[in-house]
Formats: C-alpha cells, sequence, structure tokens
C-alpha cells in the first residue's frame, strides 16, 4: 500500500539539503504517538529474519513543481508530494490517519502542511517492470579489515554484486514475512546513468545511487520491492521505486481531515515534469 502525502504552503519552503532525517521524524514520530505498540515494532521489534530486522517500509525524496538551490539549502515551491509506502495495510492505514490530526510536518527551519493523503496506485500484474527510483538505492557487503573487524563497503551500480544483493533482499524479506514463494526468480538490470550520492542520515554518510532498472520475476516478489523498497536502509528513506511512465503525481482515493472543508486540488496534477527535490 503506497500513500501520496500532498503539502502545502502559503510560499516556497527551504529545505536543508540534506533533509531526509526530518522525513523520517515525521513517520516515525506520527507512528509512536498512535499506540505503546507501534512504538515497540518501531524501536525494538520490527519483523526479524535471524539477524536482520525489517521495518518493512519505506518512503520518497520529496518532489516539487519547482526547485530551485537557496543559499541555505533548496527552496520549493508548493504544491509539494511525498510517497510513504509499506506492504503492511495496517501500518499505511494508521500513517495516513496520523496526517487527519497532525497536519504540520517541520524540516529544518521550513514548515509544511499536509492538505491531503491519498491512496496511490500499487504495482499491475506482470513479471516486468521498468522502475525509476523516487529515493536512492543503497546496498553493502561485509568486507573484513587487516585488524580482522568487519565492516560494512557500500557497492556501485557498476558492481554485479550490487544488483544480486537487491534481489536476495527482497527474498529475505518475503520469508521475514513469512510469505510462501516457490519460485523466487527475480532479476535485476540496470538501465542508462547512475548517478551517486552522498547522504548523511543519523550520523552516518551513506553511499546511494539514483537511476532506471529492469525488474524482471515472481510478481509476489517484484510486489514486495515495489511495496517495502529495494535494498536496504528503506526506514531511514531509501529504496523506493516508481514505473518510468508513471508521473509521480497521480489523484486517487483520499484520506480526508475530518470537519474540514476540502480544498481544491492542486494544479498541473497530471503534469509529469515535477523536480525531484533530492538530498545532496
Amino acid at each position: 500500500m503506497r500513500i501520496r502525502v500532498v503539502f502545502s504552503a502559503p510560499r516556497a519552503v527551504v529545505v536543508p539539503w540534506n533533509y531526509q532525517h526530518y522525513l523520517m521524524g515525521a513517520v516515525y514520530s506520527r507512528l509512536i504517538n498512535l499506540s505503546p505498540a507501534m512504538n515497540r515494532y518501531l524501536h525494538a521489534e520490527g519483523i526479524s529474519l535471524g539477524k536482520k530486522q525489517y521495518r518493512m517500509f519505506t518512503f520518497s525524496k520529496l518532489f516539487s513543481i519547482g526547485a530551485r538551490a537557496a543559499p541555505d539549502g533548496l527552496e520549493l515551491d508548493a504544491p509539494i508530494n511525498w510517497f510513504v509506502s509499506s506492504p503492511l495495510p495496517w501500518l499505511m492505514d494508521a500513517f495516513a490517519r496520523s496526517f487527519l490530526s497532525e497536519t504540520v510536518v517541520h524540516i529544518g527551519t521550513g514548515q509544511l502542511e499536509a492538505c491531503h493523503a491519498y491512496v496511490a496506485p500499487g504495482l499491475p500484474e506482470g513479471e516486468e517492470f521498468e522502475f525509476k527510483t523516487i529515493s536512492p538505492l543503497v546496498t553493502s557487503e561485509g568486507v573484513k579489515r587487516s585488524d580482522g573487524r568487519l565492516w560494512k563497503a557500500f557497492l556501485s551500480p557498476d558492481e554485479p554484486k550490487f544488483w544480486t544483493n537487491l534481489a536476495e533482499n527482497v527474498r529475505n524479506k518475503a520469508k521475514a514475512l513469512q510469505i510462501d514463494v516457490k519460485d523466487n526468480w527475480l532479476e535485476l538490470e540496470p538501465r542508462g546513468h547512475w548517478r551517486s550520492r552522498l547522504i548523511e542520515v543519523q550520523g552516518c554518510k551513506v553511499k546511494c545511487y539514483e537511476g532506471r532498472f529492469v525488474a524482471r520475476g515472481n510478481p509476489v516478489l517484484l510486489r514486495l520491492g515495489y511495496d517495502a523498497g529495494f535494498g536496504e536502509r528503506n526506514s531511514q528513506g531509501f529504496g523506493m521505486v516508481e514505473l518510468v511512465d508513471r508521473p509521480v503525481r497521480n489523484h486517487n482515493r483520499p484520506f480526508r481531515r475530518r470537519g474540514r472543508k476540502r480544498r481544491p486540488r492542486p494544479s498541473r496534477a497530471s503534469s509529469s515534469s515535477d523536480v525531484g527535490a533530492s538530498s545532496q
């Protein structure tokens, strides 16, 4: 399930270049405030497979109809779109409804107000899709140092291991969710030029990449990668994708705030010229 949040602002908003952790905080704070059980899920439990834990959600960058460099960050024109996704409907339902009562999100000194929350389209049936990243992909591999200690080295799309790791990550998520996938066929293949990014999240500098790739395989695994995110650090805002031929803004079934008039839908709703406001 995928939710599209539309933010409004009376004027252009300036956000920091590294704004990803603010979005992460917005997700966590809203869900934690709902119940102690949600707090335990996000901070302690998650969904486990061996020593690995998965939060099973991801989120995108901010997408604006206009974005410009400013002296202290990135200046965005409203309306601004943001996507959050999970294969767990109860998690996305809770997230969407949290915006009905708590609409304001602070990103640095910038303030955004959620005016709409929509159920965005899911992945159609099929065994092959071309995806574009709407938040960067990251995957890593354990490397033994000369002193015998292990550390994680970030992989590049130029390395075959990058793509096999991404595919194996989706299979592991299926096992963690106890999804019985008899045919675990999943192949990922890059397309065109990939751009590298270095994003700081929670004090860690993460080497990640943006671009397009073709995914072929079992429809169950393809849908899981689409909903939960590809690769690592999904709950920190990495690994979210969208279909290449689908605009990042679509009007769908809305969650609306109770006791409040419906605002007019943003103009140019079907435009494919949205600018992704990405971290540097």
